[in-house]
């Protein structure tokens, strides 16, 4: 259809954020009458564009570097994930292949009183000034629109542009793709109320004339060269031993966290695309994950990121937000929701970034010392697996490599950290008001903690079969009541497999399942006395994780009188 909404682009938070950079960067003056293109008013034979009933918003055009953008860094991570958005759908749509820059943004504000633009394309085909355009895309930022506020964009149609195809209501974090040229004419309904919007163009230059607009390069692989010309480059994303690949650290510092990634190598390779969000960042290159980090505690997701191609780093400064996390109260009200709903509950971001690294280099270095057992039912050499990727029948049950660990050693310091978190999660589960069977129960329960299994998955299509982590009777009775999964996969990418299928029944096809991807400090929690039945589908790269299982301590006590010893080394406390 030549257009796209897309509704809740941004986080809550990055909205909020933006349009309050962009009602500073108004209420500063920085906005002036609109002119055709990067702020430069028409000329005669343009005169048509300079009449204010025909265009009646004030405008300016911005890069989103702080020194020409001082009103914060939302706009940078909203131009960040826009071109990450871009550089995704090259893959699907073959036009946007031709997309080499992009322009500066555009930020507008219509006042009111019945500001418009009338109809128009936004590439004619014929000024120099934007013939370059092939998207556009703009975000609106105006909270609380209702019907009469007027501003919404009318699209007509190419072929007759007296037919309207769609009226789009200017409504808050709503981005709207479409393309710049004859296939789209649209324009700005009058505006009652005062209405915010940025809006970027993407450009094919193979078209670039001397008086074209300023442009800066897109944040993507495509971005220096028009594909015909473009040199084979190197792909980031195809790379198969991502621990010479990539190479990422932590450093703290006063007024913000750094992050530092380092590319080896001497081929020329440009800068990946970031996608960022409350939780976490990801790097993306070619389409595919490289690297998927959670974000570090007390900082905001509006970093500043500078690129060396020489050296071949990337550095993103992360600014601290001066408030220090005091709880989990936004995590345990988000788990308890979904606990309820459907008996199993993800959270994002659970273990900080820095953490998070640091809890997998301390797994990984336990499995180099030789304190990973292999898990039972395993064998030699790697699993056969079937064309869909689940194990062929003739496979093991279980093949992972693990160790069950006292966290308050002091060998462990990172591991204390996840035990903290996740007992100070389940204290808020436990004194919640969320309704809902299940956790109505659990909130009965005198529960203990185990001790956290660390375990690795070696990447050559180990897997664990279809199981329960605990039944209500018999020989599989072993008191679970709550199952705790933390993933430790910063490289994690689809073609590795390692998904945590969930299932309704244990007889399921497995067509009905829900996948989990592992991602580098994501948590998952679910139920699993005669819930949740699950499996953990082939690894074909080394899959770490780290589970704790929360006990009826109660039950246990009455199957061990007498024999109290079987309770040693297995909990850590109530």
């Amino acid at each position: 259809q030549g257009y796209c909404v897309l509704d809740n682009f941004l986080t809550d938070g990055q909205a909020r954020d933006l349009r309050n950079e962009v009602a500073e960067c108004h209420k500063a003056g920085r906005l002036e009458a609109g002119g055709l293109v990067n702020g430069k008013l028409p000329s005669a034979d343009d005169a048509k564009y300079a009449d204010r009933a025909t265009r009646g918003d004030v405008i300016g055009w911005f890069d989103s570097g702080q020194e020409e953008w001082p009103h914060g860094r939302a706009l940078e991570g909203y131009l960040l994930k826009l071109g990450t958005l871009v550089s995704e759908l090259q893959t699907t749509v073959p036009e946007l292949a031709k997309i080499t820059s992009r322009s500066k943004a555009m930020v507008a504000c219509y006042p009111g009183g019945g500001a418009r633009y009338i109809k128009h394309v936004d590439n004619d085909g014929k000024h120099a000034l934007c013939k370059t355009r092939l998207l556009t895309a703009l975000i609106y930022l105006n909270d609380g629109w209702e019907e009469g506020d007027g501003g919404e964009l009318a699209i007509f149609r190419a072929d007759d542009e007296n037919a309207l195809r769609r009226t789009v209501p200017p409504v808050a974090n709503r981005v709207l793709l479409f393309w710049s040229d004859w296939r789209t004419p649209h324009e700005v309904r009058p505006s009652e109320k005062m209405r915010y919007s940025v809006t970027l163009w993407l450009l094919d230059n193979t078209k670039k004339s001397p008086e074209a607009e300023v442009a800066e390069p897109m944040a993507s692989p495509t971005a220096d060269q028009p594909p015909a010309a473009r040199d084979p480059q190197p792909s980031l994303a195809e790379d198969t031993n991502r621990k010479e690949s990539v190479q990422h650290e932590w450093s703290s510092q006063p007024e913000y966290w750094e992050l530092k990634v380092q590319f080896p190598g001497s081929d020329a390779v440009d800068c990946p695309a970031l996608d960022l969000s409350d939780t976490q960042v990801r790097l993306v290159a070619a389409g595919e994950s490289i690297l998927c980090l959670p974000l570090p505690s007390g900082t905001s997701g509006c970093p500043l990121s500078k690129w060396s191609k020489k050296k071949r780093t990337l550095t993103i400064q992360f600014p601290r937000t001066g408030e220090v996390p005091v709880s989990l109260s936004p995590m345990s009200s988000s788990m308890a929701e979904q606990l309820a709903s459907q008996g199993w509950g993800v959270i994002d971001g659970f273990l900080p970034g820095p953490e998070a690294d640091e809890l997998r280099s301390h797994v990984l270095q336990q499995r180099a010392l030789g304190k990973l057992q292999t898990g039972k039912n395993s064998h030699e050499g790697p699993v056969r697996s079937t064309q869909d990727g689940s194990v062929a029948k003739d496979g093991p049950m279980k093949n992972d490599e693990y160790t069950f660990c006292d966290s308050e050693g002091g060998d462990a310091p990172p591991l204390r950290e996840l035990t903290r978190r996740c007992n100070q999660l389940l204290a808020k589960l436990m004194v919640g008001q969320e309704a809902g069977s299940n956790l109505a129960e659990l909130r009965t329960i005198n529960l203990l903690q185990g001790h956290p299994m660390m375990a690795v998955y070696p990447g050559n299509g180990s897997a664990y079969g279809r199981h329960l982590d605990s039944t209500a009777g018999g020989r599989g009775a072993n008191g679970r009541v709550l199952t705790l999964v933390l993933y430790l996969n910063p490289f994690w990418r689809q073609d590795h497999g390692g998904c945590l299928r969930i299932l309704k029944q244990l007889a399921d096809d497995g067509t009905a399942g829900t996948d989990v991807e592992p991602l580098h400090g994501r948590l998952i929690a679910f139920f699993c006395q005669d819930q949740n039945p699950h499996e953990v589908l082939p690894a074909w790269r080394d899959r770490v994780a780290v589970t704790i299982w929360y006990y009826d301590g109660d039950r246990l006590k009455e199957r061990c009188v007498g024999n109290e010893a079987a309770l040693t080394g297995v909990f850590e406390g109530g």
